[in-house]
């Protein structure tokens, strides 16, 4: 089986419209997959940057975008 990643999987790029702060993966999880359903619907063309408030490893913000 081959992992699941952005080069594995084609999903369409949507552009940056929302921005998601904080640590609680099930709320992140639930927002995400309703704007996911939305965006497959052609109700929204919205993707997501996803930014880390609290300092990990590098200390840096991740801004990884998901569609």
């Amino acid at each position: 089986m081959k992992p699941l990643n952005k080069t594995t999987v084609e999903k369409p790029e949507y552009p940056v419209k929302i921005m998601q702060f904080g640590e609680g993966n099930f709320l992140r999880a639930f927002v995400d997959w309703m704007i996911d359903k939305a965006n497959n619907d052609g109700i929204m063309n919205h993707g997501i940057a996803l930014v880390q408030p609290i300092g990990g490893g590098s200390g840096e913000a991740d801004f990884s975008q998901t569609g």
